[in-house]
């Protein structure tokens, strides 16, 4: 069975809907208000299971009840995880939606930022033995940089989501297989102006030591850039109920492609048709991916193009 390992985020997310989000100053009343576990390593390691992989979910949390709500979903899930409890509370975020299922996201990270190297060379073995290990921004530098100095010494591939960026993490780029950022990281990472066309990422990569880059962008699909070479993947067209975690769902479904030998073009395509997918449900962890949705549907695209 294919193997991933995924380093993030497990934390509480409150939901809040109203007709439109804020404008600077403006104070808005929302119209519903929800929550659920999650975080963006959380939300992969959740799709990443319903997909069959053999995934292992590694965290920190708070000695509170956010962490044990994280503790009992997963163990209800019956994913693979250790959530190593911190002196911090449990990670929260505030998510706030409009009619168009388009977010804004205000994020406290609290103990997920306490995990600690020795927390990753406890896991070194499953580290070793896993085809991907998928990082996001969620956790410290320096435990980001041990697990990948683990995967590199055994050529276990590495996916970073650079989400949510931090330029102080920068660096760790460079040693990426591949790197995935949604248009606004994309543009932060490469220092591009927001009239700039995105093509110029690959005139910027050998400067930064970046070797293979796939940028989201929402309902357009993907970019994917590789050795000068840039090619667009469209997407299927959906009228979302909510965007939250659909880059999760993307992520999701390339560690799972890749961990099965698919090849890059047929992974983009999976993923942005599972992202656009997760679109659907309310929230980021209802969503349960499955491949012979992804399958039909690529299938019936296909008939109707012939």
């Amino acid at each position: 069975m294919n193997k991933v390992f995924v380093i993030g985020l497990s934390g509480n997310s409150y939901f809040l809907e109203s007709d439109h989000l804020p404008k600077k100053g403006e104070t808005i009343i929302t119209s519903n208000f929800s929550e659920e576990v999650g975080g963006k390593g959380y939300n992969q390691a959740v799709i990443l299971n319903s997909l069959g992989t053999d995934v292992f979910f590694l965290s920190s949390i708070g000695n509170d009840e956010g962490g044990e709500k994280c503790i009992s979903d997963l163990r209800k899930r019956g994913i693979n995880f250790d959530l190593i409890k911190k002196d911090d509370k449990t990670a929260f975020a505030y998510i706030l939606k409009d009619k168009y299922g388009e977010n804004i996201v205000t994020e406290y990270p609290g103990a997920s930022l306490k995990l600690k190297v020795n927390d990753i060379i406890d896991y070194k073995e499953r580290i070793e033995a896993s085809d991907i290990l998928s990082l996001q921004f969620e956790v410290p530098f320096s435990a980001n940089l041990e697990a990948i100095s683990i995967a590199k010494e055994k050529g276990v591939k590495i996916i970073i989501n650079p989400a949510p960026y931090n330029s102080e993490y920068a660096s760790l780029l460079q040693f990426a297989d591949i790197i995935t950022p949604n248009e606004g990281e994309a543009r932060a990472i490469f220092n591009l102006d927001e009239d700039e066309d995105l093509e110029l990422i690959a005139s910027k990569m050998d400067e930064l030591k970046i070797k293979e880059v796939i940028v989201t962008i929402g309902k357009n699909g993907a970019l994917h850039f590789k050795d000068g070479i840039i090619t667009k993947y469209e997407t299927i067209k959906i009228t979302p109920v909510d965007t939250t975690g659909a880059g999760d769902a993307f992520n999701a479904m390339l560690c799972y492609c890749l961990s099965n030998n698919y090849d890059i073009e047929k992974a983009i395509i999976y993923s942005n048709v599972c992202a656009s997918l997760s679109t659907l449900y309310k929230g980021a962890i209802n969503y349960k991916a499955s491949l012979k949705e992804i399958e039909a549907i690529l299938e019936t695209l296909e008939e109707s193009d012939d």
